[in-house]
């Protein structure tokens, strides 16, 4: 843990909620709403909870990389979506969305348990 409290009940349901807003991503067309609810947590909470501003740090890393390049992936896929290219870029696009969403799931999990969770690749960076 990054503190030497447990996070409150409050504290959890947000950090997991943080985590969930990715899926955001699949219902609405603007790929910035979970961005913004991140980062919205982490700046009102950054000052009083340690346990958020870590988990809606992460979750704004995680989903920037994720939505990003899945996205760029996708788009670039389209224009070429008759060659076999463009239909491989658009499935490894819509792949890497989807390992997102299942892994903010696992996190949303892990923090309603009231755990820390850091995301493979960038845990280790951003805390």
């Amino acid at each position: 843990m990054i503190e030497s409290s447990a996070p409150t009940q409050e504290e959890r349901l947000i950090a997991g909620l943080t985590h969930l807003s990715i899926m955001l991503s699949l219902f609405i067309v603007s790929f910035w709403v979970p961005w913004v609810i991140c980062a919205v947590v982490y700046f009102v909470f950054k000052g009083r909870s340690p346990y958020l501003r870590k988990q809606a740090l992460q979750a704004l890393v995680f989903q920037i990389v994720c939505i990003a390049v899945g996205g760029f992936l996708i788009t670039l896929g389209v224009p070429t979506v008759e060659l076999f290219i463009g239909a491989i870029l658009i499935l490894i696009g819509a792949f890497i969305i989807l390992v997102g969403c299942i892994l903010g799931i696992v996190a949303t999990v892990q923090c309603f348990k009231g755990r820390d969770y850091s995301y493979p690749l960038i845990g280790g960076w951003f805390s």
